[in-house]
């Protein structure tokens, strides 16, 4: 009987702390969207210390792909997005921002691709015959030809970043791809950024946090905002 009576004094326990939580408007769940593209160990701390602090409310966190952290936002889904971001995203919704880092997305090819080139290649025509290797698309409306300022004559399209990496691994074709994915391919040689004089082969941008204004936060998700917030300026006292 004693296990018995100690699990059930445990969940009495709980409850009471549960109500208690409730009574005080804290949220029962709270979700935090992040894009693959952005980085995550600052992340997993402001989640963590707002678990500790709030123990009874559900935190979910996601990751998603093609800008989708942001579109989850506009439409009410999460509470807070970690993002790329550019200024026009004001157009689709009231949104408050804080900045949380850079990222930067990055032309490469694997080295055996080379062999069948006439040496390395310095225009986007000496790609002619080599697939490019993109997103299939954005959740936002966002044109991909046109920001990566190259229209393709074939491409192999996929919808994560990883399948695009193993692709490029194995020789496929060419992409665009974040840099601190491929960092270590690209220290040992294995794959090899490209300088093409007639489009854009670095893309820099940066990352925000970001939630809608006008829909109703609570102490929970207030407090995760502050921690990411405090994640922000302690990176930023450490460079």
């Amino acid at each position: 009987m004693l296990p018995h009576c100690r699990y059930l004094l445990r969940k009495q326990t709980d409850l009471t702390g549960l109500a208690e939580h409730l009574s005080r408007d804290h949220e029962r769940k709270v979700e935090l969207v992040y894009d693959t593209i952005c980085q995550q160990l600052p992340i997993y701390d402001a989640v963590i210390n707002t678990q500790r602090a709030y123990p009874h409310t559900e935190l979910y966190l996601s990751s998603v792909a093609r800008l989708g952290a942001l579109q989850r936002v506009v439409d009410g889904d999460a509470d807070v997005a970690i993002t790329p971001w550019m200024h026009n995203f004001h157009e689709l919704a009231t949104f408050e921002t804080l900045p949380f880092g850079q990222f930067e997305v990055v032309a490469v090819m694997h080295v055996n691709c080379l062999r069948n080139l006439n040496g390395e290649p310095d225009h986007s025509s000496h790609l002619h015959d080599i697939p490019l290797l993109m997103p299939q698309a954005f959740d936002i409306d966002i044109n991909i030809e046109k920001m990566m300022g190259v229209v393709p004559a074939f491409t192999i399209r996929s919808n994560d970043s990883d399948t695009q990496k193993a692709l490029l691994m194995k020789g496929a074709g060419w992409g665009y791809i974040p840099r601190d994915k491929v960092a270590d391919e690209l220290a040992s040689g294995e794959l090899f950024a490209l300088k093409l004089s007639d489009v854009t082969c670095s893309i820099r941008g940066e990352i925000s946090a970001v939630r809608k204004l006008g829909q109703q936060s609570g102490p929970v998700s207030d407090f995760l905002w502050e921690q990411l917030r405090l994640q922000t300026e302690s990176q930023g006292e450490g460079s």
